[in-house]
């Protein structure tokens, strides 16, 4: 009787544990880039909490170039910096390890401020050394053209703009 009991009890476990696991984001074949690009998303919506995934398409990993890997790594403002990855970008491409810029398209559905479901796509990228998405995070990533850093500051600039114009009105 007692096996049949313990046998029922980790089954029901199971079931519940299993609905909860499928009823939320958690995916744990998910890449580290996938978490990171969906960590910003869900923080630039109104109701993150509306947020449902449709579908994530890989692109192919493009070449960065000595500028574009200057930019994106913040090390086109300063000589010394700027000459110090200058040498390691050559080094990297000597060494057939060309930076790479990785892509991903993510289709979500989000409910507008009407709370209507609204499918959009965003396109994540991250810039990589070496062509590896694993130690993505959502400050490294770029959604839509802006880092986590340039569309708060992008934010923080319209309210400021906007508390402007109504204190001259």
């Amino acid at each position: 009787m007692n096996k049949w009991l313990l046998m029922a009890s980790t089954a029901a476990v199971a079931a519940v544990a299993t609905f909860f696991v499928l009823q939320s984001d958690f995916n744990p074949f998910d890449s580290a880039m996938n978490k990171a690009c969906e960590t910003v998303i869900k923080e630039r919506l109104r109701s993150p909490s509306g947020y449902k995934r449709i579908e994530v398409v890989e692109a192919e990993a493009k070449p960065l170039s000595l500028e574009d890997f200057l930019k994106y790594g913040g090390y086109d403002d300063g000589d010394t910096m700027q000459a110090l990855y200058t040498k390691i970008y050559n080094s990297d491409v000597a060494n057939n390890h060309t930076p790479k810029m990785l892509e991903r398209y993510i289709s979500y559905d989000a409910p507008n401020g009407y709370g209507v479901p609204i499918r959009s796509t965003a396109i994540c990228q991250l810039p990589s050394e070496d062509g590896n998405a694993s130690n993505a995070s959502s400050l490294a990533v770029i959604v839509d053209g802006s880092t986590s850093t340039d569309w708060l500051a992008e934010q923080i600039r319209q309210q400021q703009q906007k508390a402007l114009g109504q204190a001259s009105e």
